[in-house]
């Protein structure tokens, strides 16, 4: 698939006004190139890199009242739709031409993705914003859904390492099962990592690492050791994630793994449910995960549910953590089988992912993954 770069989007852009990608900084980039980004109303748009080397402004999309997903010419656009809260219009304004559910997403067969999300250009109505990709990898567009393979999931892990993770060991459990994790499964998810707050900046947060398979190194290396400081910028880490995804699709996540709650803009939960709509709004769903007894449960089911996860994860041990990480393999994986490296149709023993994180090698035996430091934990 595409890493998210839509050069079909630069014929129906128009400027209208749109914030940056929400990238901490602006990163170097091949003249002539694109990507997606997301404007300010929360709508999909598109960037290109300037002769000198930084990337544009982002373009927000136009808006096309009257045709569904996929439309004429299958470029990247919003469609306005139902009205959010199931309301009738008031008087005088105009009724929402399309009807869907918020957050609902579908595939088209003419090479289209579509997610209904708010419309920009009618409040109080939803819309539907479709982008020109197909199905990932093996799998193919019916009724409607993409099927036919096990999704070749995008994770991309956002990981507390405030100075409160030392705290009972939270730090290494939370290492150690992660490693185990990344170890045992680099070959069948891509996955990426963002840790927060940066080490000696507070309130800020270091860039994303890339997503893709074999990341184990990148995850030994970030998840060194906790930072000195003690706040921990939920909003801020989930921000500026978008580009680092590939063309939207049902198997991308953001996993949140916090032992604490929000405590920079503003210490509130919007900030934090803004940027996880935002994420929502581009297909990536967002998982929580709160590690040990001090993390805001309540902040972090308000984030699965509006992430579309349902209820967030709680791991006060090893054993919890590693429960929680196989049911996001579970979730992301989308496979019947319990052995999701084979295809699902591996004999290997179901033991191997239902009780730990192991994966079947090509011989058909469990094969798990476990660093040397994190033995008998």
């Amino acid at each position: 698939m595409a890493d998210r770069t839509i050069a079909a989007l630069l014929l129906v852009v128009v400027m209208q006004g749109c914030g940056s990608s929400g990238v901490e900084s602006a990163p170097r980039c091949t003249p002539g190139a694109t990507q997606r980004c997301l404007c300010s109303a929360g709508v999909a748009g598109v960037q290109s890199c300037a002769p000198v080397g930084s990337w544009t402004p982002c373009s927000c999309l136009s808006h096309h009242d009257d045709a569904g997903p996929g439309g004429d010419d299958g470029a990247a656009r919003a469609d306005d739709g139902s009205r959010a809260d199931g309301s009738e219009p008031p008087d005088g304004a105009p009724a929402c031409p399309v009807q869907c559910t918020l957050w609902g997403q579908r595939c088209e067969a003419s090479n289209a993705y579509a997610i209904c999300v708010p419309s920009a250009a009618r409040p109080g109505c939803n819309a539907w914003a479709t982008f020109p990709t197909s199905c990932s990898d093996k799998r193919t567009c019916a009724a409607g859904s993409c099927s036919g393979a096990c999704r070749a999931g995008e994770l991309m892990f956002v990981v507390d390492v405030s100075s409160s993770m030392l705290d009972a060991e939270k730090w290494k459990i939370t290492r150690c099962t992660l490693l185990s994790f990344v170890g045992s499964k680099e070959s069948t998810f891509k996955m990426g990592l963002r840790t927060f707050p940066h080490s000696s900046k507070d309130c800020q947060v270091p860039l994303p690492s890339e997503i893709k398979t074999y990341a184990k190194s990148v995850f030994d290396q970030r998840l060194d050791k906790p930072s000195a400081s003690s706040r921990t910028p939920i909003a801020a880490a989930l921000r500026g994630l978008v580009p680092k995804f590939g063309d939207p699709d049902e198997g991308q996540y953001v996993v949140l793994l916090t032992d604490g709650s929000e405590t920079c803009d503003g210490g509130g939960t919007s900030a934090v449910l803004d940027e996880v709509r935002s994420l929502r709004a581009q297909s990536i769903k967002t998982i929580a995960i709160g590690i040990g007894s001090s993390a805001n449960m309540t902040l972090l089911h308000t984030v699965a549910r509006e992430g579309g996860t349902g209820k967030a994860l709680e791991a006060a041990d090893a054993a919890s953590l590693r429960a929680a990480l196989v049911q996001v393999a579970t979730l992301v994986r989308d496979c019947a089988a319990p052995c999701f490296d084979r295809e699902c149709g591996s004999s290997c023993p179901g033991a191997c992912i239902s009780g730990g994180l192991g994966v079947c090698n090509a011989f058909g035996n469990c094969s798990y993954y476990e660093p040397f430091e994190c033995k008998g934990l």
